[in-house]
């Protein structure tokens, strides 16, 4: 599989752990991406899947809540402007 550099996917193969020296990766990381002692428990997935979830749903509200500003802040230009047409 070809990946973007600095995204590793698959076996680690030798250009990908020369990558890694280079950027200073410790050998508990290579020995663990060699060995595959690397996979994530079925607990941790799921932590990592909810922190996921969690991320989006926040992100989701912050944009909500910027449309209600937005539209907020519409109504009250409007309300001023016919104020002032209105004199």
């Amino acid at each position: 599989m070809i990946s973007p550099p600095g995204i590793f996917a698959g076996p680690l193969d030798l250009a990908g752990e020369n990558e890694l020296r280079q950027a200073n990766a410790s050998p508990a990381l290579l020995d663990a991406l060699k060995t595959g002692n690397n996979a994530a428990s079925q607990e941790q997935l799921a932590q990592a899947r909810k922190r996921i979830a969690d991320a989006k749903a926040a992100e989701q509200r912050a944009a909500e809540q910027k449309a209600a500003v937005a539209a907020q802040w519409a109504v009250m230009t409007l309300e001023a402007a016919n104020k002032i047409i209105k004199q």
